[in-house]
């Protein structure tokens, strides 16, 4: 009977060890499992695995994984991978990881995003892919993450971003990424992201962009086509955008400023440093009132028309600087009753009119830096202006 009894007990607890399979499991993943338990491995149970919430393998110079290496962890919130040498993801390694709500990969060496990769993970909130060697992603890749929040693919090698590449992100709140080498985007890229809040595309190849590549991005509060290609964009562009309050087209090849930006009626933040534009159109801001900051620095602009800023009520920072002024036109801050700085730095003035600054509120500073103005504009100017003058 002693017997019968030992043997019986010694079925339970190997069951209970051996259903674990922790030994077997690729070397870091079972330190890490052995670390958080405090078990050695052929002693973890169901029951310590179900316990773990958080486990942290970043920089433990991992090549491979394999699938099997995150079996029976039901309660997985938290899985950081960044900073390995993972070149590949196994198509069932997430397998079953129900509770999963972040994952980060970043700085691996990882190709391609294969088709089921991410199956199964529908409570899955955040996910970190930066920083790899992603070339292409499979349609459909990220279909099963319809909880996810935010997604970063930026610093990889993406060159296409097809119709199904984002497919079952409906609830996506940021999407990044910026800093692949895309001249392609399909004008149904971003279609089912119609809770999206943040869009990063900066460092796009594309030269032109879709007049629908926004239509279902409703709900965009920030846009960046920043360091891109873009000559010009097309008129209509930004019809949806009825939440868009910051726009960077910073260091493109714009040459005049875009007739899209008219339909930005509630825009604050506008960025257009850094391109080829040589004039401003008179009241080419009346459409956009709400602005509080905008950027022309270190264009071509010549030459300012009266009246093109006379809108701006909440115009709090306007830069000007590095461009090819020669003259202001009088009254050039006329209207602009929250402006607080305006800066005119290394731009080629040499005399500017009394009714210049005349509508300056008294706290505005100027910043007229490396000008050559003549000895009467300057005392004149340290006159009205005083401490908020600034010149070399």
């Amino acid at each position: 009977m002693k017997f019968k009894l030992e043997m019986l007990l010694g079925i339970i607890l190997l069951g209970s060890t051996a259903s674990a399979n922790i030994c077997n499991r690729t070397l870091a993943v079972k330190h890490e499992i052995e670390s958080v338990t405090k078990t050695s491995c052929d002693q973890i149970t169901d029951k310590d695995l179900n316990a773990i919430t958080h486990l942290e393998l970043s920089g433990k110079e991992i090549s491979t994984l394999k699938e099997g290496d995150f079996q029976g962890l039901p309660s997985l919130k938290v899985l950081r991978l960044s900073g390995n040498k993972l070149t590949s993801l196994p198509v069932n390694l997430f397998e079953n990881l129900t509770s999963l709500e972040e994952i980060s990969l970043e700085f691996n060496n990882i190709s391609k995003i294969q088709l089921g990769t991410f199956a199964g993970l529908s409570r899955l909130t955040f996910l970190s892919l930066h920083y790899n060697n992603i070339r292409s992603i499979d349609a459909f890749a990220f279909r099963d993450l319809t909880s996810l929040e935010s997604l970063a693919v930026s610093f990889n090698r993406l060159s296409r971003v097809e119709q199904n590449t984002f497919t079952g992100l409906t609830h996506l709140k940021k999407l990044n990424i910026r800093a692949n080498p895309i001249y392609f985007l399909d004008e149904r890229a971003f279609s089912d992201l119609g809770l999206l809040e943040v869009l990063d595309l900066t460092g796009l190849n594309a030269g032109s962009l879709h007049v629908d590549l926004f239509e279902k991005l409703i709900n965009l509060n920030s846009l960046s086509l920043a360091a891109g290609v873009l000559r010009s964009l097309p008129t209509g562009i930004f019809r949806n955008q009825i939440s868009l309050v910051e726009l960077s087209l910073a260091e493109n090849r714009l040459t005049e400023l875009p007739l899209a930006l008219k339909d930005l009626s509630i825009l604050k933040y506008l960025n257009l440093e850094g391109n080829f534009i040589s004039s401003l159109p008179p009241r080419g801001f009346g459409q956009m009132p709400r602005l509080q900051e905008v950027d022309l620095s270190n264009n071509l602009i010549n030459d300012i028309p009266v009246g093109v800023f006379d809108v701006l009520e909440s115009l709090d920072t306007l830069m000007l600087q590095g461009n090819k002024l020669t003259t202001l036109p009088p009254h050039l801050f006329r209207g602009l009753t929250s402006l607080r700085g305006a800066n005119l730095d290394q731009n080629a003035l040499t005399v500017i009119g009394n009714g210049v600054f005349e509508d300056l509120r008294p706290t505005a500073e100027v910043y007229l830096r490396g000008n050559n103005l003549d000895s009467d504009t300057v005392m004149r100017l340290k006159l009205k202006l005083g401490s908020r003058f600034y010149y070399k």
